[in-house]
Order: structure tokens, then sequence, then C-alpha cells
């Protein structure tokens, strides 16, 4: 049996948009938020996130402390082109 389902989007919040509508014809609707982070939709609990992966959770909170793109390449030993490229994953 499973508890819950979670998929992983590149934008929460565009992402939640699609959703609201979709999983409403389901009799879902928005339980919780966790923007930038995650959404959670169900009945009367939640059983469907939508959210960040993990990977990029750790990009956004490094973003978020003010790192730049080229701090944060450094720190990963990777170049600024691989930067942008995983924050558009």
């Amino acid at each position: 049996m499973l508890h819950h389902v979670s998929v992983g989007v590149a934008d929460v919040t565009r992402a939640a948009t699609f959703y609201d509508a979709v999983l409403k014809t389901l009799g879902y609707k928005r339980l919780a938020e966790y923007l930038p982070y995650a959404v959670a939709y169900g009945e009367d609990h939640p059983e469907f996130w939508i959210g960040l992966p993990h990977d990029r959770i750790e990009f956004l909170r490094l973003k978020q402390m003010g790192f730049s793109d080229a701090r944060l390449g450094k720190l990963a030993g990777l170049d600024v082109d691989e930067v942008l490229t995983c924050r558009q994953r």
C-alpha cells in the first residue's frame, strides 16, 4: 500500500497551476504549500506531492544565501555554463 506519491518538477509554482486543475477532476485539492519547494494535494490528507528534486533544493538554498553562479560552480567543481544548465533542470 502506498502512503503518498511525489513527483519532481523544475518549477513548483508553475506546475501547481497545472496540477490544481488536473487533480480537481479527481476530487483533490491543494492541502499544503511550501513554496518554492513543494505543494501537497489530497482529499483530506496529502496523497500527491509535487516538489523540487533534492539536488535542486540544495542549489536553491545556496542561491538564496547569496552564492553567485560562479561560486556555486567552484564549490561543485563545475564551470558557470554547467551551473546554468543545472538551474534549468
